[in-house]
């Protein structure tokens, strides 16, 4: 039993760690004062409004929407993360006043690099044959938590004296401006008529796409700062528990209770494990204002930073158990 355990752990350090390199560059060349904190904010924006559509159109267009699809796992994924949402807000509402704090919680508590970080350990630890079904998850992954956090900062942004109609317009138009809304809306069509762009669009958009994911964890390693968490301690501490323990528990047991096994728990059990995603800090300084970011950041900071002693260990019970 414990020469399994050694085996499977090794077998998970070396698919999740060297992503967490690249991380740990961009916190260097920040801490060497080779770039600073302009470069990094400018670096996110353009991840926010450039990359991560370009590497979202990428994916729906050449997925399989037909063969990869598994209706229970979207489902499944669907009601898990919106049941886990609303109870967060709902729960973290009683105790947190601020409501750009309380955003700020909420979104880190529920939003995970999936796309950046959690497909390339599952195709990295399942084989090439997952490829299909994590890259399809990436688009109903990405639109969703995009939704729900537009619907958070916008209904938390909105003035509390208009009236219930304009809340809901503000919601909906606070959705349809987002570029990874615009850019599913876009692509799910194109996909489906089986329409083929032009060779330049084509790779264009794919050498964009490609540079999403790098560009992105060096983001996330620059705003790696023990300051921004000093500053927020308590908060990046509960909400870093939040995120990379008790959500993961509340979404892999019950899908192994209902039969989830192989890619379809590796697609869930790493959308529970992996940590605050970069965007989450992009999106909450576009749409909640810099104290939302500074809030964010501290939670981003300390989720990614103990990131690899929980996914690891995780994945690894999960296959020591043969439930991978």
């Amino acid at each position: 039993m414990l020469a399994l355990f050694i085996e499977q752990f090794i077998l998970t350090f070396n698919a999740v760690t060297p992503f967490f390199l690249i991380m740990g560059l961009g916190w260097f060349v920040r801490k060497r004062g080779l770039v600073g904190d302009t470069f990094f904010a400018g670096l996110n924006k353009l991840a926010f409004m450039c990359l991560f559509p370009a590497m979202l159109f990428m994916g729906i267009y050449r997925a399989d929407l037909y063969i990869a699809f598994n209706p229970a796992l979207v489902a499944y994924f669907i009601f898990g993360v919106v049941a886990v949402f609303s109870l967060l807000w709902v729960i973290a509402g009683r105790f947190i006043k601020d409501r750009q704090k309380l955003a700020a919680f909420v979104q880190i508590s529920y939003r995970c690099n999936y796309m950046v970080l959690a497909t390339a350990i599952i195709v990295s630890l399942m084989g090439p044959e997952s490829m299909p079904q994590a890259a399809l998850m990436v688009p109903i992954v990405t639109s969703l938590q995009t939704s729900l956090a537009a619907i958070l900062f916008v209904v938390t942004g909105l003035s509390t004296e208009l009236s219930g109609l304009e809340r809901a317009k503000g919601v909906v138009i606070g959705i349809l401006k987002m570029p990874m809304i615009i850019t599913s809306l876009l692509a799910v069509p194109v996909n489906l008529l089986g329409i083929t762009l032009p060779i330049v669009v084509d790779r264009g958009l794919s050498s964009i796409a490609d540079m999403a994911a790098p560009i992105a964890l060096l983001g996330v390693g620059g705003v790696l700062s023990l300051d921004k968490v000093r500053r927020h301690l308590r908060f990046a501490l509960v909400g870093t528990a939040m995120k990379n323990i008790i959500v993961p528990i509340a979404l892999i047991v019950p899908a192994v209770l209902l039969g989830f096994r192989g890619i379809d728990l590796a697609i869930i059990a790493l959308f529970g494990l992996s940590p605050v995603a970069t965007v989450s800090y992009i999106t909450a300084t576009q749409m909640g204002g810099p104290e939302a970011g500074e809030y964010t950041a501290s939670g981003l900071v300390f989720s990614n930073a103990i990131a690899v002693f929980t996914i690891v260990p995780g994945l690894t019970i999960l296959g020591v158990l043969g439930l991978l």
